[in-house]
């Protein structure tokens, strides 16, 4: 019998491995676990996390981007890289990928990606921009209603 270590053993391998601050060989877990399934998003989310916390945001940005060329309009990859973006300091990067990505769908990736747009214009000073953007929010009736009341009330 020959045994095949499967995509959620790599992201737990990762993970033990960024305990034992083995962090090339955690990063390396976690490009094994995307290699073996391209949809496995607690793997591009635990690498971006080890890329930020070692302040490697350029590899986190380059990994992501390369990623996108595959899967050009996956949200959760998208989100991603505009938190990067914040992490390093470029708002207006994260604000331009946010803007061009998000669409009038109520999936809850859409509305964090409003969230996180909104926040970024309430952060510049542009309140308005951002109320704007919750009520957009709000219109699509999104699942969790009360949190984007919540926050459409302080950005007023």
């Amino acid at each position: 019998i020959e045994v095949k270590p499967t995509d959620t053993a790599y992201v737990y391998l990762g993970a033990l491995m960024e305990k034992a601050n083995d962090i090339e060989g955690s990063i390396a877990s976690f490009k094994e676990a995307i290699a073996l399934n391209k949809g496995n998003l607690k793997a591009y989310q635990n690498l971006c996390t080890v890329y930020v916390k070692q302040k490697r945001f350029d590899e986190a940005i380059d990994f992501l981007m390369s990623s996108l060329e595959e899967q050009k309009k996956n949200k959760f990859l998208l989100n991603a890289l505009a938190g990067i973006y914040v992490e390093k300091g470029g708002k207006e990067e994260a604000i331009k990928v946010l803007e061009s990505n998000i669409s009038k769908d109520n999936s809850p990736i859409n509305i964090n990606m409003m969230v996180n747009l909104a926040s970024l214009y309430s952060e510049k000073g542009n309140r308005a921009k951002a109320r704007d953007i919750m009520e957009n929010a709000l219109s699509l009736k999104p699942s969790n209603l009360e949190f984007i009341k919540k926050k459409l009330e302080e950005f007023s």
